[in-house]
């Protein structure tokens, strides 16, 4: 079964696709957000409401796209979450000892 056939089933009260849908989400989301955020407890809370937010946002999917796109698009609150938390520098914070990338 694909993500998006386990998306339409989950929509129609499935909890055993919904179950299978976030199962094969939760490690992809995982890797993406310790990525970003450089903490394993910080990426295990971002993920945790990333799939909230997927879970609860599910109906609103219109399958124009591939479910896993989509899901990163939820993702992408991570952003905002991840300024400051990361130790790298980036163009608009200085990284240790000042210096700018």
């Amino acid at each position: 079964m694909t993500l998006e056939d386990a998306a339409r089933q989950a929509i129609a009260g499935d909890k055993d696709a919904l179950n299978q849908l976030v199962t094969a989400l939760q490690g992809d989301l995982y890797g993406l957000s310790l990525r970003m955020l450089c903490n394993c407890e910080d990426a295990e809370d971002a993920t945790q409401e990333i799939l909230i937010r997927i879970v609860t946002r599910l109906s609103q999917f219109d399958f124009r796209s591939k479910l896993k796109t989509w899901a990163y698009r939820v993702s992408d609150a991570l952003r905002t979450i991840a300024t400051g938390r990361c130790p790298f520098p980036t163009p608009s914070r200085p990284g240790p000892g000042g210096f700018r990338s």
